[in-house]
């Protein structure tokens, strides 16, 4: 199943921008230069991902920072033109463009990780390893199936983002933006606000609605961006806002998001050294319980920012 999975993720697909075919080249989620070179060490960072010869699902690796937090998202003239905008060393972190295009890539990222899973679960469904096991194939169809449903979903947040880009007239999103002390982490994605209890009592089918989350240092302090479609700002707009304040609440709320939310993100060698080396099952084991403890939003009193 792995080797069926690596090969899904290796093989070519298009461009992610409406009505191009042309190939998808490999896509920075964070600039190279001016983001992950503010925290590389000799070329490397951590980053915590999901490892299955580990003890914990989650678990840390080295990777360089070329390969950092890619993805199959756009051609080389959609990649080059589209995110022209923050693709360089000075970038204007409170500005409303870079908020969408930041944001837009985190949604593209994790509609291609749903695309990368339907093809693998078809894989498996075709494959003669199961062709008699009735329960795997039932599972196999139902993941599918959920995949599907996101990918339709996201195609929905994507249009909106769209014509925002095609269009600077329009604002159809909100976000707040600060900075704090420099933090040697990376994190840029998308998740749901609603929990995963609440998921349940609605039903995996209504319209969820997305939050957007980036945490990035520059220029000797860390920006936090976080925002939402303005339609759902009677939702989610508290919430969002209750990631700013004391610093204290702030450190505690972004290592929530990290449990709870988002499971792939970096760090410096550094800083993986300093807080996670000598816990690093423990934290693997945190992030594997928070996405399954069914109200993400709670705060959790966990402070990755201070020593473990």
């Amino acid at each position: 199943m792995l080797n069926v999975l690596k090969r899904t993720k290796e093989q070519k697909r298009s461009c992610c921008w409406p009505g191009c075919e042309q190939t998808a080249i490999s896509s920075h989620l964070l600039q190279n230069n001016g983001v992950l070179s503010e925290i590389a060490e000799s070329g490397n960072l951590y980053e915590l991902g999901t490892n299955l010869f580990a003890k914990s699902i989650f678990a840390f690796k080295t990777v360089g920072k070329n390969e950092a937090l890619t993805f199959p998202g756009f051609c080389n003239a959609h990649d080059t033109d589209l995110f022209k905008f923050i693709e360089h060393e000075k970038v204007d972190f409170h500005n409303y463009r870079t908020h969408l295009l930041y944001s837009y890539r985190a949604v593209i990222n994790e509609r291609r990780k749903k695309e990368v899973l339907i093809d693998y679960y078809s894989k498996l469904i075709d494959s003669s390893t199961f062709k008699d096991d009735t329960n795997m194939l039932e599972l196999f169809n139902n993941q599918q199936e959920l995949q599907k449903f996101a990918v339709r979903d996201s195609h929905k947040y994507e249009k909106v983002f769209e014509a925002n880009i095609n269009d600077p007239a329009l604002r159809d999103f909100e976000f707040i933006s600060f900075e704090i002390p420099k933090q040697e982490v990376c994190i840029s994605g998308t998740f749901s606000f609603e929990t995963t209890e609440e998921v349940q009592n609605i039903g995996a089918a209504s319209e969820l609605t997305q939050i957007y989350f980036h945490f990035i240092p520059n220029q000797g302090k860390s920006c936090v961006i976080m925002g939402c479609e303005k339609r759902h700002k009677v939702k989610a707009w508290d919430y969002i806002l209750s990631h700013q304040g004391e610093l204290e609440t702030v450190y505690k709320r972004i290592s929530t998001i990290i449990i709870n939310q988002l499971e792939n993100w970096l760090c410096s060698p550094k800083f993986y050294n300093e807080q996670f080396r000598a816990k690093e099952f423990i934290v693997g084991k945190l992030t594997e319980l928070g996405h399954f403890h069914g109200n993400e939003r709670a705060m959790l009193n966990i402070n990755f920012f201070e020593k473990l």
